[in-house]
């Protein structure tokens, strides 16, 4: 794989993986790694491939970040007026904070990135010519969900790329593709007859909202265990009620060309970044926003509950429309929103982390896993980890023999910053250095548990290149089953899953770079124990070597009274877990102070 230097010479560019838009009659030269699927020619024809310098070698990313903040801060006021007059409304920022935000801080990010990539070859290349995608076949998302599964696709980013293109003044021949979604509400999941009876009790107690009292506490997409719903609802006497919402926008409605136009006009300020998002968001703003508004407003008033006294949530924030317009309505109403944590060390611990962000920006109170923030707009709580509360121990044995290797994933292309496309390619590299250091027989007890989702980068044919008979954990298969059937845990990544290991007392061994994975300053002392006791390492081959070392004893290491502290110790900030933690629960989100009086 290489670069080509600064040239006046004409090349093709190609953007995407869309093979029909490119044109290897002339020399070309590729946008991103994330032209190839399965890693196709970065594995077979590296020598061959050339990209476009990456925009982000010489820059900090935490720069990049905070610039995007400040732009989402100075954007969100114009849009919150223009939405206020088009749709006759009088709310404050911050009910359009909950409603947009999380669509808005995402396509400012995607946007940059993608920005940057085409300012960059027009810079390095003035002449290089291209195909475009046929404004025929242009997309509005219809929500954020969708917006989110179409900008993990080479259809869609091809339609950005090809109007960032047209918005530096460059036309060149056009071609139409069907851009689709069909996959973006089709997710099957199948539901045992324990989790349908416990989800009729969910539901009994949620409609019947006079059973016990006349105020509640609502919840949606907790992340917490089916039994500590129940247990939650029965001790609260029906006070804390859950609420199921698969309710998705459909994509049937046309545009509004009155609507669109005024946001057209909008102007965002100085700079060709700024005026690059003025000149497209008119296209790009989904429905949810603009057409369906008014008739999802009045689903969420018809659906949900009129007068909550908290709403909780974990993740349904972001795309959860329906969920959205009643929690911003309910709040301009004084209603107290309540966010639960739903990630692990990662989600305390990363240096600018979009979703940690974003809903400690929107919510009142804040149930951490353990940490605390007092910089922020919530009152963050530490308190025990929802996902893990009634899990138990799984303890060390050397009975077992696999040792089971938890791999991550990534869109191809950039989704927020400061995780860039670069930054997993390395994580790959990371990953053969680790393979190329363990010893014969150890390659041979891996059990790798890759992610569900792929996204093109063919993870799991790169390691069988590598490695002969190599074996794969079942995805189906619950992590904590899999945690249970192996010697020693592996964990590549800093994610939910690290937390998790450790919390359950699994004998684990942590790797990742350190300069991609920055931690925040008042959290780094945790991670330090971690290296201090040979759990965490910064080095691939460093971790290899550790594995080589202890699998023969695990137990004798694991049981080291130093480690076991520094476990603890980790565990209390980031995955806490207590007794009796369902009562701690349901005490602390009754007692949370209310804005009004009861």
């Amino acid at each position: 794989m290489s670069t080509l230097a600064n040239t006046n010479k004409k090349v093709f560019l190609s953007t995407t993986a869309i093979e029909e838009f490119w044109n290897l009659s002339e020399e070309t030269i590729f946008l991103g790694s994330w032209c190839f699927v399965n890693g196709k020619s970065v594995l077979d024809a590296e020598e061959l491939v050339k990209f476009i310098e990456s925009p982000y070698d010489k820059v900090d990313l935490n720069s990049i970040y905070n610039y995007l903040d400040n732009k989402f801060e100075k954007i969100l006021p114009i849009l919150s007026h223009t939405l206020n007059k088009m749709h006759g409304e009088n709310y404050s920022d911050n009910y359009w904070r909950i409603l947009i935000g999380p669509w808005l801080r995402s396509y400012i990010h995607i946007m940059f990135d993608r920005f940057s990539y085409i300012e960059k070859s027009l810079n390095d290349y003035p002449n290089l010519t291209t195909f475009l995608l046929s404004q025929k076949s242009y997309v509005t998302p219809a929500d954020t969900k969708e917006f989110v599964y179409l900008v993990e696709g080479d259809e869609y980013n091809l339609q950005i790329f090809s109007r960032v293109l047209i918005f530096f003044g460059k036309f060149f021949p056009e071609k139409e593709i069907k851009i689709s979604n069909s996959n973006c509400y089709n997710k099957s999941i199948k539901t045992s007859l324990k989790s349908k009876i416990l989800h009729t009790i969910k539901c009994f107690f949620a409609i019947k909202t006079d059973l016990f009292c006349n105020k509640k506490i609502y919840c949606v997409d907790a992340y917490l265990p089916k039994m500590a719903t129940i247990k939650l609802i029965l001790a609260s006497y029906g006070k804390i009620a859950f609420i199921s919402d698969n309710y998705h926008v459909g994509n049937n409605i046309e545009l509004n060309v009155e609507f669109r136009e005024n946001l057209a006009k909008l102007n965002f300020g100085n700079g060709l970044f700024a005026n690059c998002i003025s000149s497209l968001i008119s296209l790009d703003m989904p429905k949810a926003y603009v057409e369906n508004y008014s008739a999802l407003k009045k689903s969420a008033i018809d659906y949900f509950p009129k007068n909550p006294v908290v709403i909780a949530s974990a993740n349904a924030w972001y795309t959860k429309e329906r969920f959205k317009f009643w929690a911003a309505g309910q709040s301009e109403n004084n209603a107290v929103l309540l966010g639960l944590q739903h990630g692990g060390a990662d989600y305390g611990a990363r240096e600018n982390f979009i979703f940690r962000d974003h809903e400690l920006s929107i919510v009142d109170y804040f149930f951490s896993w353990g940490w605390k923030d007092v910089k922020c707009n919530a009152e963050v709580i530490p308190m025990p980890a929802n996902k893990l509360i009634n899990e138990n121990d799984i303890d060390s044995s050397n009975i077992e023999v696999d040792i089971l290797w938890v791999t991550s994933t990534m869109p191809r292309y950039l989704v927020y910053f400061p995780r860039i496309t670069s930054y997993f390619e390395k994580y790959l590299d990371f990953q053969m250095d680790f393979i190329n250091n363990l010893s014969v027989e150890n390659i041979g007890n891996l059990k790798i548990r890759t992610h569900y989702q792929d996204h093109g980068w063919g993870i799991r044919l790169r390691l069988k290149k590598v490695i002969k008979n190599i074996r794969f954990d079942d995805n189906n298969i619950p992590y904590y089953e899999s945690l249970k059937r192996c010697r020693l845990c592996v964990c590549d990544h800093l994610s939910t899953t690290v937390t998790e290991s450790l919390a359950l007392n699994k004998p684990t061994i942590l790797f990742w770079n350190s300069e991609t994975n920055k931690i925040r300053g008042e959290h780094i002392e945790y991670f330090d124990l971690l290296r201090s006791v040979g759990i965490l390492y910064d080095s691939p081959e460093a971790a290899a070597k550790a594995v080589n070392k202890i699998y023969d004893n695990v137990n004798l290491w694991w049981d080291d009274v130093e480690r076991k502290n520094a476990v603890l110790s980790f565990n209390k900030v980031f995955s806490l877990m207590q007794n009796n933690s369902t009562n701690i629960w349901k005490d602390a989100m009754i007692s949370l102070p209310h804005k009004f009086s009861e």
